[in-house]
């Protein structure tokens, strides 16, 4: 229950700002959510292993770094809308 409470209420977090904000791909949402499943998943799992959040929340920063700095240079190229 260790790692199902907590990947359950990231994933539900997650998928908050996915029912406000629409997309103009059908299911998107689902897939974005079904991807914070799978990432709560393995953050938890990882955390509960190492007893530790340290890596697992180096990870996430790393991760949504990594995906601003990626539409924000798509945006700039005109790629993204």
């Amino acid at each position: 229950m260790g790692l199902l409470y907590p990947a359950t209420w990231f994933d539900l977090w997650h998928f908050a700002p996915q029912a406000v904000l629409t997309s103009e791909f059908p299911g998107a949402p689902y897939s974005f959510v079904l991807y914070a499943i799978l990432l709560g998943l393995s953050y938890g799992y990882y955390s509960w292993v190492t007893g530790s959040i340290r890596w697992g929340t180096v990870s996430h920063i790393v991760q949504d770094s990594l995906g601003l700095a990626g539409g924000t240079f798509l945006a700039g190229m005109g790629l993204l809308l």
